[in-house]
């Protein structure tokens, strides 16, 4: 005889991949190069106060 599936299990799926999708959705600061163009895209904020520029082509990034 069968065994019937219970329900609570899909719906935990469910729930569960909603939840991911809402965490990939957070915007993250991206710099760009003015003059060659290449972007970057934070990940990790560190905290400081003191800025940390991050230099390409011998100039500080923008933010786009």
């Amino acid at each position: 005889m069968p065994v019937k599936k219970s329900l609570k299990s899909k719906t935990t799926r469910k729930v569960a991949k909603k939840v991911v999708k809402k965490k990939r959705t957070v915007k993250k600061p991206k710099l760009a190069c003015v003059i060659c163009g290449m972007e970057v895209t934070i990940d990790r904020v560190c905290g400081c106060e003191e800025s940390h520029p991050i230099l390409c082509c011998g100039h500080a990034m923008t933010e786009k």
